[in-house]
């Protein structure tokens, strides 16, 4: 019936700064690339998700597979979407859960893809606003985290 019966804490360092750059040779955490591959195409619709090249938090190391020394890829993204989305319905998170977890994360990718540009202000130090290029993806962002953007 897939009732927890017990559990061990294990800590893990989680590199925050990956998530916004990665250094040569390395992926970001390997989710996202699951998200962009296993989705159905409904669901990557409604996300706004493509492939990993038009992320800028995925495709700054140019790193998009796992490749053994053969250069053959080493897991299959969709097959590990799907073990994601079968372990969250056997902790028994439900749809609207799962959904959200989507969201979130197809959010930040999104987020990653914002730009701003400078503005230089007589009165008042210098700042930045959004770059009109990044208007859309800024409220496909706004969308997918429930913010009330306009």
């Amino acid at each position: 019936d897939h009732t927890i019966g017990g559990g061990r804490v294990r800590h893990y360092l989680l590199e925050k700064a990956r998530v916004v750059s990665q250094h040569e040779g390395e992926r970001n955490y390997h989710v996202f690339y699951h998200l962009c591959a296993g989705m159905s195409a409904e669901l990557k619709a409604r996300l706004n998700l493509s492939s990993p090249h038009n992320f800028h938090y995925l495709n700054q190391s140019g790193v998009y597979e796992l490749l053994d020394t053969d250069g053959k890829p080493m897991c299959d993204e969709m097959q590990e979407f799907s073990r994601t989305q079968q372990s969250m319905t056997q902790m028994r998170l439900d749809a609207e859960t799962q959904d959200q977890v989507w969201e979130i994360l197809a959010g930040i990718l999104h987020l990653g893809n914002v730009a701003f540009e400078t503005v230089a202000n007589k009165n008042a130090a210098d700042g930045s606003k959004l770059a009109a290029t990044s208007q859309a993806t800024m409220e496909i962002v706004a969308g997918l985290f429930k913010w009330g953007y306009h």
